[in-house]
C-alpha cells in the first residue's frame, strides 16, 4: 500500500508538471461559435504559445461532434516559432458537427491538447446568403483564451 500511494503522488507530481508546462497555450482560431465551412475547401487553425512551454505542434486531427475520429489533418511535428498556423482542406463525407484537435510537445518532452470550437461542415455548397457573400471564414485572432490546455495522461 505504501508503494501504492509513492506513485499516485508522482503522477499527481507530473500531471501538475504537465498542466503548468501547457498554461498559456492556446487556440486564436477558429474561435467564434456557429462557423459553416465547406468540405473540400481549405481552412486554418492557428495557435499561439503564449508563456507555455509548448515547441512544437505534432499533429492536428479532426473530430465529430460524438469524438470520433474522422481524419488527421496534419501529422508533424512543426516549431511553433516557425508556423503558428495550418491551413487544410478539410475532408469529410458527411455533413455535420466537427472540431479540431491539436496535440503538441513542450521542452521536456510532456504533451499538450487543445480543442478548437465546434463547427458544422457541410458536404455541398450552399449558396451565398443576402447577409453575407463570403464562402470561408477569414482567420481570426483573439488576446481572450478560448481553450484550456488539457495534459495527455503520461
Amino acid at each position: 500500500m505504501k508503494y501504492l500511494n509513492f506513485i499516485i503522488i508522482i503522477l499527481a507530481s507530473i500531471n501538475h508538471i504537465l498542466a503548468d508546462e501547457c498554461n498559456g497555450w492556446r487556440i486564436t482560431s477558429p474561435i467564434a461559435e456557429g462557423l459553416v465551412w465547406t468540405a473540400g475547401q481549405y481552412y486554418d487553425v492557428s495557435w499561439e504559445p503564449g508563456n507555455s512551454q509548448v515547441e512544437t505542434v505534432d499533429i492536428v486531427d479532426l473530430y465529430t461532434d460524438n469524438n470520433e475520429l474522422t481524419a488527421t489533418q496534419w501529422n508533424g511535428p512543426i516549431s511553433v516559432k516557425t508556423l503558428t498556423t495550418g491551413n487544410f482542406q478539410l475532408q469529410v463525407s458527411s455533413t455535420g458537427i466537427y472540431y479540431l484537435n491539436v496535440t503538441a510537445t513542450t521542452s521536456s518532452g510532456g504533451k499538450c491538447s487543445l480543442n478548437s470550437v465546434s463547427f458544422t461542415i457541410i458536404t455541398e455548397s450552399p449558396g451565398p446568403s443576402s447577409s453575407d457573400t463570403s464562402m470561408s471564414p477569414a482567420p481570426t485572432s483573439s488576446s481572450v483564451p478560448t481553450s484550456s490546455p488539457t495534459p495527455e495522461d503520461p
